[in-house]
């Protein structure tokens, strides 16, 4: 496998305003959307539940399912991107990692 070299200036672009503004509308939409199938879905596994005699609660395990993902998603997006820092760090500590760990991100601060 040939050896593949990159700059941190190749590889992190800042965004213009207008793509960070498209970016973040999208994300936004997409956990909004996220959020509308998690009620419809959670409704109709309860409304089945209730129908089928209120036993044990097994909607719960479906819905905390989602909810775990749906936070998860959320976490993601609240994130935001990834600063030129932390990738300059972490490029590093590749590097350092492929070249034998000649020294270590926490040595050189």
């Amino acid at each position: 496998m040939p050896e593949r070299r990159f700059e941190t200036e190749e590889l992190y672009k800042p965004l213009t305003p207008e793509a960070e503004a498209r970016r973040n509308i999208r994300w936004r939409r997409h956990l909004q959307n996220s959020l509308m199938a998690f009620a419809l879905v959670g409704a109709f596994l309860v409304v089945i539940w209730a129908v089928s005699g209120m036993g044990y609660f097994w909607p719960g395990w479906i819905i905390g399912a989602f909810s775990l993902a749906l936070f998860l998603r959320y976490t993601r997006y609240r994130r935001g991107p990834v600063s030129p820092g932390e990738f300059d760090r972490e490029l590093q500590r590749i590097r350092d990692r492929d070249s034998g760990g000649a020294e270590s991100v926490d040595e050189r601060t």
